[in-house]
């Protein structure tokens, strides 16, 4: 049993379009998933939504569309997995050791003005689960593109482990969730950085 990070959100509680109960039901075969065409969209237009935040950055990433990198963390008593869209390792003055930053891009049908709440709980799994200090989350569409950068804290992590190990404690059970009132996410540093509009 192994939770992905595109998944943290709808298991504990902060999806709009996924509830922590239709994810249990997802895992556990009783429903499948459903395909919408936005799903399709972000698919196709995955890579050039990577090529647009290189572009505004002026930064390459590594491990990008077919060579991304899978990550796995056993925490909790749990195997939990991300893939970021990029890696890059990034030198800086006064480090000894080069900063290690992801990259995550949504095409969205409609730009947002902020990060969707939802995404957050994939960035802070990100960072935890691909060692990374910072993630650029990218918004792209064919007239757009938006760049904010996430700064992890391992706060993040201590505020959402315990909500995780509720959900995969149900899950291992074979026991659907009760419903719970929505979690209020923690404070949190993600900065604009580029508003192609």
């Amino acid at each position: 049993m192994k939770l992905t990070s595109s998944r943290f959100a709808a298991a504990i509680g902060l999806n709009p379009y996924c509830s922590r109960q239709a994810l249990f039901r997802q895992l556990t075969g009783q429903e499948t998933v459903p395909f919408v065409a936005a799903m399709q969209w972000g698919i196709d237009h995955e890579m050039d939504a990577v090529g647009g935040a290189e572009a505004f950055l002026g930064m390459m990433f590594n491990y990008t569309g077919q060579d991304q990198r899978h990550f796995v963390k056993k925490l909790c008593g749990y195997e939990f997995g991300t893939t970021p869209d990029g890696i890059r390792e990034r030198i800086e003055v006064g480090r000894l050791a080069p900063k290690r930053v992801g990259l995550e891009v949504k095409c969205p049908q409609k730009m947002w003005d902020d990060v969707p709440p939802h995404y957050v709980p994939q960035l802070i799994g990100q960072a935890k689960l691909a060692d990374l200090q910072e993630i650029f989350f990218s918004a792209w569409t064919p007239d757009e593109q938006k760049v904010w950068l996430y700064s992890y804290d391992p706060a993040h992590w201590d505020w959402m482990e315990p909500l995780l190990e509720q959900f995969m404690e149900n899950w291992e059970a074979g026991t659907e969730p009760k419903r719970q009132k929505k979690p209020a996410l923690p404070e949190l540093s993600i900065e604009m950085l580029i508003d192609s509009n």
